[in-house]
């Protein structure tokens, strides 16, 4: 655990249940620093899109988890169709103690982090209860956006900070490097469901970091 980002203050039994998530992440052969630096995005994300979004500390655990586990698939199956490969591990693997609502939940904000937007004609998500859909979908909004702000998988965008004006949500993206050409236009294009679901327009804005 001694890696973690301070973002991540787990209890006890979390502490356990991110202990499997880590296993079956290794087990599986995953990217770990892309891997770690999305979650990191993720997490400031979502610290400062909770209240908006009406999101709460065991949802920010299920984002956690879902996001340390976006691309175990992969190194099994190729990056095409790898989100729903990783939906299929986490919904098996007996390496995690999670119960089957929160395999489906985890592996559903996992299976959306790229391509096709949450649907009920998706067997997994359908066998959701409304308000856990609407949660999946907040949650999985939140991990397409920071998984495209490392499109390079290099780390080039360190922090982000979100302004919350009337009918808009700023990302201000910072970084040390120059350039965040590629990044902010694929999170630009991953930004489709949390504009759905948040009723708002998504822009995105370079800061370097020297100038802060």
């Amino acid at each position: 655990m001694n890696k973690n980002h301070s973002l991540y203050h787990l209890d006890q039994s979390e502490k356990q249940r991110f202990a499997e998530v880590l296993k079956v992440a290794e087990t599986c052969q995953y990217e770990e620093e892309h891997t770690r630096h999305v979650t990191n995005l993720a997490l400031q994300i979502f610290d400062q899109l909770r209240d908006l979004l009406n999101l709460g500390n065991r949802d920010k655990f299920y984002l956690l988890c879902a996001a340390y586990l976006h691309d175990i698939g992969v190194h099994t199956e190729g990056a095409k169709g790898h989100h729903k490969t990783a939906l299929g591990i986490i919904l098996s693997t007996p390496l995690l103690r999670f119960d089957s609502k929160e395999r489906l939940l985890i592996g559903s904000i996992a299976r959306y982090h790229r391509k096709a937007l949450p649907s009920t004609s998706h067997s997994h998500f359908a066998a959701l209860e409304k308000k856990e859909r609407e949660l999946v979908s907040a949650l999985a909004a939140i991990l397409r956006i920071a998984d495209g702000l490392d499109y390079r998988h290099d780390s080039r965008v360190d922090q982000v900070q979100v302004a919350v004006p009337e009918h808009k949500l700023i990302f201000t993206c910072k970084t040390k490097k120059k350039n965040l050409r590629r990044e902010l236009a694929s999170a630009a294009r991953k930004s489709d469901l949390l504009e759905k679901v948040s009723s708002r327009e998504i822009v995105f804005v370079e800061k370097l970091r020297n100038s802060d």
